[in-house]
């Protein structure tokens, strides 16, 4: 989880964001499952149904959202910035 983190802090596309966040949520998936009662394993059932919807989700945003003036896919994290004052 620790790694995840720290990866995730220093790095600047989009989509390596969202892959280094994924393995922080894992971490906390599977420190539910850990404690192996049966609330602790339907607590990380719900838990993964509700972010892989949102991930889902997201995923589509990211993939379907362009810059209006140069017509490319946005990339960086910073292209989001500039998504926010233009839109």
């Amino acid at each position: 989880m620790l790694f995840g983190c720290v990866a995730a802090l220093f790095e600047k596309k989009a989509r390596k964001f969202i892959a280094y966040s994924s393995i922080n949520q894992m971490g906390f998936l599977l420190i539910g499952l850990t404690v192996g009662t049966f609330e602790g394993i339907r607590a990380s059932l719900i838990y993964l149904l509700i972010y892989v919807l949102m991930n889902i989700g997201l995923f589509v945003i990211l993939l379907n959202t362009y810059n209006i003036y140069t017509n490319r896919a946005i990339l960086f994290l910073t292209d989001f910035t500039y998504l926010s004052k233009n839109n």
